[in-house]
């Protein structure tokens, strides 16, 4: 078992490295940081008031870019104001 995760660790290291020579990086939005049309992609929304209506509340799937040119966006729940009962 300790090998297979030491492969997978080498692997997910090549696959970086190389992601880093090409200029490929992740777009990782934290909770709370406001939705970004151009990089995230909303998946569903969250009624919540823990965050401000229109941030990130949850992330399903990173996104990636290539010198600032979007390849996948990010899949993000969304916060919204909890409805008046």
């Amino acid at each position: 078992m300790r090998s297979l995760l030491a492969g997978v660790e080498l692997t997910e290291r090549a696959l970086l490295a190389a992601f880093e020579k090409h200029k490929i990086r992740k777009v990782t939005p934290e909770p709370g940081e406001r939705f970004d049309h151009k990089l995230h992609q909303a998946m569903f929304e969250l009624p919540t008031d823990a965050l401000p209506a229109g941030a990130v509340a949850e992330v399903m799937a990173p996104g990636y870019v290539i010198a600032d040119r979007l390849l996948r966006a990010a899949m993000v729940g969304v916060a919204r104001p909890l409805s008046p009962p």
